[in-house]
């Protein structure tokens, strides 16, 4: 990894790593400070950044200070490294599944203890054994450490009554390489586009795969899709993003967002473009969006407005509005009826 994509990584750590201070400095009360052993490829970095050889075992540490007055726990949990549908890698706990290709779960060759308990205005030393595969390692292993307060306090949301618990967690990235020299030129795929919703709003998914031990740096993306078949390739949903990031071995779901449009039956082709400080890509899937789909869909986007009640009390005006026209023209009709029979029988009794 050259200095560029291992800065662009301590970048990313980095807001990992301060986003619970940031947020909130009360709720974080404790502070991770790693110690850097002499394989660290940057000793600079407070990351851990190592070179091993096949089936080495190591034992790194990190310190945990408690800033309170009062014993702590804190739980651990080991990830590899994983790409969200913002283009942004994430070293923690989430919710994405790990990719097909990736061969080397960080889980499997990185153990730590479960959980531990800080003393009061104490400290803690974390071990972390790392054992490397027996055969040779191309690229890199890319993942991290979460570290979370086990006892965070509920507390209750004075709108709702419901009870939240904030939770906050450090980061550290952990990245296992053998070989400095190498260079593995990554590569993507575009597996499959289906319409979906994200967060209750209409999208376009475009599975993006990166299936190579390697980051892809520098993410641009164009998509535009357009009718199957339609020759003149007139668009019909378009979005593009850059400044995204691909982590080794994994794949996301990139979004075309339609901002309150409406999803529309029919069969597409999406044409996507994607290129990064290393390569370029061009590709072209087929899609189809049913009539249920749709309607299914636009049923449940939320910024999608249903214009049905509009339409009736608009309805229901001009039928008011008509009445009393109608009124209207028959009264003064009436009227004009009664003023000439009057008139002639005044007309008569003057005779």
């Amino acid at each position: 990894m050259n200095k560029k994509i291992k800065m662009l990584f301590m970048t990313v750590v980095t807001l990992f790593t301060m986003s619970g201070v940031v947020s909130n400095a009360a709720e974080f009360n404790f502070s991770v400070n790693t110690n850097i052993p002499t394989n660290q490829v940057d000793k600079q970095k407070t990351y851990f950044d190592l070179k091993m050889d096949p089936g080495a075992n190591q034992t790194v540490s990190m310190v945990l200070k408690n800033t309170t007055d009062k014993d702590i726990v804190v739980q651990t949990e080991i990830n590899s490294a994983k790409t969200n549908t913002n283009g942004v890698v994430e070293y923690g706990q989430t919710n994405i599944k790990k990719d097909k290709s990736l061969i080397y779960d960080m889980r499997d060759y990185i153990t730590t203890q479960p959980e531990v308990k800080i003393p009061k205005h104490g400290q803690y030393t974390l071990n972390i054994d790392i054992k490397m595969p027996q055969e040779k390692l191309d690229g890199v292993l890319a993942g991290g450490i979460s570290l979370m307060q086990k006892d965070n306090e509920d507390k209750k949301d004075s709108n709702s009554g419901a009870m939240i618990r904030n939770k906050f967690a450090y980061v550290v990235g952990i990245v296992l390489r053998e070989d400095l020299n190498q260079k593995i030129q990554p590569d993507l795929l575009l597996n499959s586009v289906k319409a979906t919703q994200s967060n209750y709003r209409n999208v376009i998914a475009s599975n993006l795969q990166n299936y190579t031990p390697a980051y892809v740096n520098s993410v641009v993306i164009d998509a535009k899709a357009y009718k199957k078949g339609d020759t003149s390739k007139k668009t019909v949903y378009a979005s593009s993003d850059k400044g995204m990031q691909m982590a080794p071995n994994s794949n996301f779901d990139y979004l075309t967002r339609l901002n309150g449009g409406r999803i529309k039956a029919g069969k597409y082709t999406m044409h996507m473009i994607v290129t990064s400080s290393t390569g370029r890509w061009e590709f072209d899937k087929d899609f189809e969006i049913t009539k249920t789909m749709a309607g299914e869909l636009n049923k449940k986007d939320v910024d999608i407005k249903d214009h049905t009640r509009m339409y009736m009390i608009i309805a229901v005006a001009v039928l008011i509005l008509a009445l009393i026209v109608f009124l209207i023209i028959l009264l003064v009709k009436r009227k004009k009826k009664k003023d000439k029979e009057e008139g002639k029988e005044v007309e008569s009794s003057v005779k």
